[in-house]
């Protein structure tokens, strides 16, 4: 009895191992083999029976009997156990193929996921090769732009410099005009000698008055101012005909309507030669004549042309009141 028990169930075993085409052919396998052992048995019985004794017969039945039934049921467990394994197996395959429905329906939808990401991916890619074309076009445009500027920079530049040089032209031109037009004019106004006395001995000096009468402004380059008498007349050289300056060495600059001081002082002391006698109906003719203050100025205007102004005035006695006066003498008076 235990040794069929323990065979039924290393059959159970194999059977639950074993594949199911491999259990389907064991099973029929099995089923022939049962069917043969049954007759073979049958006939070993029929055999035994005939040889046996009535007891040991019925013994012997028994056993069988109860081997068969054990058989019967191991072979009935194992059919269930067959069936509980082909109804898993077709639960099994109805799982897979669920799984596999389940899988395919994945990768499809993978699928149509990748192919929109692809599709999605080649859009931006193209929109941004579109941006890049975009951005090197304007890149060019702004450099060009950029060119275009500087050289119109540079155009405006040159014009503005030639417009200048054209108005600085026109300006200069204007302003040489004008100082042409309105030049400056020096012009001794005043002779003051410091001692009106003229005592013996002492130098004549003082100091005289030059104005600027023109229209534009003079600047001093050089002047000489002498003090002469006893002269009964101008002589035919100028008395100061080669000498150099020795007045207004600060060589000033003057506006138009603007003067300057400058200053005189004899080379000699005064002797009183050239004093005029007492007349006895006037005693008032007793002064000093033929006394004369003489002297030149050079100077230039902003065109730097030279000009020269000669003066000369002598001392007369108007009723007692002395005073120099211009003399009538074109070689000894006159403004360039």
């Amino acid at each position: 009895m235990r040794t069929m028990a323990t065979l039924a169930l290393a059959l159970l075993v194999g059977v639950a191992n074993a594949s199911p085409e491999q259990r389907d052919h064991s099973i029929s396998e099995k089923n022939d083999g049962h069917a043969h052992q049954k007759a073979t048995q049958k006939a070993s019985l029929v055999v035994d029976v005939a040889n046996a004794s009535p007891g040991k017969l019925d013994r012997e039945a028994s056993e069988k009997t109860n081997s068969q039934e054990h058989e019967e049921t191991a072979q009935k467990a194992l059919l269930a156990k067959s069936n509980d394994v082909g109804i898993s197996k077709a639960s099994d395959d109805k799982s897979n193929s669920s799984t596999d429905d389940r899988i395919a329906n994945y990768t499809g939808k993978l699928a149509d996921y990748t192919l929109w990401l692809a599709c999605l991916t080649a859009i931006v890619a193209a929109v941004g090769v579109v941006q890049i074309i975009f951005l090197i076009r304007s890149d060019k445009t702004s450099v060009r732009a950029a060119n275009a500027a500087t050289k119109a920079a540079e155009i405006a530049e040159k014009t503005s410099d030639a417009n200048l040089a054209i108005a600085k032209g026109q300006f200069e031109e204007m302003r040489q005009a004008r100082i042409l037009e309105h030049r400056p004019k020096l012009r001794v106004r005043n002779i003051i000698v410091n001692e009106p006395s003229f005592p013996k001995g002492r130098r004549i000096a003082g100091r005289f008055i030059v104005s600027n009468v023109g229209g534009a402004r003079a600047h001093i380059e050089a002047c000489r101012c002498d003090v002469l008498w006893g002269l009964r007349g101008l002589p035919m050289e100028s008395p100061f005909a080669g000498r150099v300056e020795n007045s207004m060495q600060s060589k000033p600059t003057i506006a138009a309507g603007a003067y300057e001081e400058g200053q005189f002082c004899s080379d000699n002391n005064y002797d009183g030669n050239g004093q005029a006698k007492p007349h006895e109906a006037d005693p008032r003719t007793d002064w000093p004549w033929g006394v004369y203050v003489l002297g030149w100025i050079d100077y230039i205007d902003d065109l730097a042309i030279r000009r020269r102004t000669v003066f000369c005035r002598q001392l007369e006695n108007h009723g007692g009141i002395f005073r120099f006066h211009p003399v009538d003498d074109p070689d000894y008076e006159y403004e360039d």
